[in-house]
């Protein structure tokens, strides 16, 4: 069946990634590496358009180079279940690498602001629920409204803890749903943060927010008209939100796709298992993340887009010898405006001929929130021509060409509208 072909095609392109990223490292951590009088740390790379606030790191140890002395002389934290070296990294800039000890730790706990229940009271959250999901026709593509009316709870699952330690608690609950289906959840909370997986929620809007690519929709939490009533399944891609004045909830997530806000109630779907045309459809293992992330502030005034986008691309991270004076740490890009968010960084499709250490690359933008204005994109490589382009990296017609500044710091200004895909082709060089 299509499911078979599909499998292998994904561990194919999976294989190919990986190869070309480990390669890609190799050659970027050499050029950061010290040979002389070099120790020993973890060098993070955020590839996203924000800062990386928190996170906890895995490096493998037995990636570290035996006989070089730590730097920062204190050894990792904790160690995984899986014998890797949990570190803890913070202020990163967006789109740039830093180096870290290993031994690296909060100054101090991370205060809580806020005296905000996000789960509504007497309501439990994380509650796995099963539905009857028999639709009139077209079973793995229909799913119909009456479902929800025929629902029970998974029951409650045993508990047991797996890690425990100053960086990071992972709990493994462990449902057994039939004789021979479970579900194993891992609620991990982490020295950088605490993410809770929890849908009645004490928030009080008649309508709900969910990613699209390059945006946002917004679709009722009531059933007050029949059109209404047919949007009761929304598609969203990282996140959905709920909001109010001053106070918000977002359930973010890695891979699934289909939500659904009712009231204060919001559900994620995680599996279906239709018996047509295919009657063994999603019978394999499957692995998903997803958190609650209460904010501050209605949907416009938080930073969700960040948070949603830095849970689906965590920081790279990997062990580098660097010299102690002379930590690695390059910012390659910034942008003024958190709105306006640098999605794709890359090589030019067809690159312009050019002269030797001179490269033609691509950067791709999107407004995310609704807004209008001008971001100011800096850049630590020599800019010797900024022009936007199309899609396809063809210039238009009218040039597009960007101003770039003339002074010491390299840096151009990029107008944009609510929404908007902009696309700009640098020709850079080292300084």
């Amino acid at each position: 069946m299509v499911y078979d072909d599909a499998i292998r095609f994904y561990q194919d392109v999976e294989s190919s990634g990986n190869k070309l990223k480990k390669a890609a490292l190799s050659a970027f951590m050499s050029s950061l590496s010290n040979k002389k009088e070099s120790v020993q740390a973890v060098t993070v790379i955020n590839t996203t358009s924000w800062p990386l606030d928190a996170e906890i790191v895995e490096v493998n140890v037995s990636e570290l180079n035996v006989g070089v002395p730590l730097y920062g002389g204190a050894t990792w934290q904790q160690m995984s279940k899986a014998g890797k070296a949990l570190v803890y990294v913070d202020n990163v800039k967006p789109a740039a690498v830093q180096s870290y000890a290993l031994g690296n730790k909060p100054d101090g706990f991370i205060p809580v602001t806020g005296r905000h229940e996000s789960i509504a009271p007497d309501q439990l959250g994380n509650v796995f629920k099963i539905f009857e999901d028999i639709p009139i026709s077209w079973d793995a593509w229909d799913v119909e409204v009456y479902h929800l009316e025929k629902g029970w709870n998974a029951g409650v699952g045993i508990a047991t803890l797996e890690e425990s330690g100053p960086l990071r608690t992972v709990i493994t609950v462990k449902h057994q749903i039939t004789p021979n289906s479970t579900i194993e959840q891992k609620i991990i909370i982490t020295a950088a943060d605490a993410k809770k997986v929890e849908f009645p929620l004490n928030v009080n809007c008649d309508y709900a927010t969910y990613e699209t690519q390059f945006g946002y929709i917004q679709r009722p939490t009531h059933y007050n008209t029949s059109w209404d009533l047919a949007r009761f399944e929304v598609c969203g891609h990282r996140y959905a939100d709920l909001s109010e004045f001053g106070f918000g909830v977002a359930l973010l997530n890695d891979c699934k796709y289909g939500y659904s806000t009712h009231g204060n109630v919001m559900r994620l779907s995680l599996l279906r298992a239709p018996k047509g045309p295919d009657d063994t459809t999603d019978m394999e293992v499957h692995n998903f993340k997803y958190a609650l992330y209460p904010h501050k502030g209605s949907f416009l005034e938080s930073d969700v887009v960040k948070k949603a986008y830095q849970y689906n691309v965590k920081p790279i991270a990997h062990p580098a010898l660097i010299n102690p004076v002379n930590l690695a740490a390059a910012q390659f890009f910034s942008v003024s405006e958190t709105n306006f968010v640098l999605d794709t960084l890359k090589l030019a499709e067809e690159p312009r001929k050019t002269s030797v250490g001179v490269f033609d690359i691509v950067l791709r933008f999107y407004e995310a929130y609704g807004g209008r204005g001008k971001a100011t994109v800096i850049s630590i490589f020599k800019v010797l021509e900024a022009k936007q382009s199309n899609l396809l990296e063809d210039f238009e017609e009218d040039g597009g060409k960007v101003k770039v500044t003339d002074d010491k710091i390299d840096s151009f200004d990029v107008h944009f509208e609510p929404f908007k895909i902009v696309t700009v082709r640098l020709l850079v060089s080292a300084k």
